[in-house]
């Protein structure tokens, strides 16, 4: 239920963050990756974390490095989902 959720949040919410389909894909295989790594979680460490040790790995870097998307943009659906429930409270 948790993964669903989560998937469903970087599907949905994050799509407008990206201008590129695959620059959208690639981030969010990156933010699946994140709970997986251990100690420092750095690039290098993500991409060895989805089994892209061995490849190329620059695409990977520059989602952070030439991408044009607003890191606070990420943060938006879980903020809206807040407030929605934080609504649905109230009497």
């Amino acid at each position: 239920m948790l993964l669903t959720s989560y998937s469903s949040i970087l599907e949905k919410g994050w799509q407008p963050v990206f201008a590129q389909a695959r620059s959208h894909e690639r981030a969010i295989e990156h933010a699946l990756a994140w709970p997986a790594v251990m100690g420092e979680r750095t690039i290098s460490q993500t991409v060895c974390a989805l089994g892209r040790s061995d490849q190329d790995w620059s695409a990977d870097y520059k989602l952070y490095s030439r991408s044009e998307w607003d890191s606070q943009q990420l943060f938006d659906p879980v903020l809206n989902l807040v407030v929605v429930k934080k609504r649905e409270q109230i009497p």
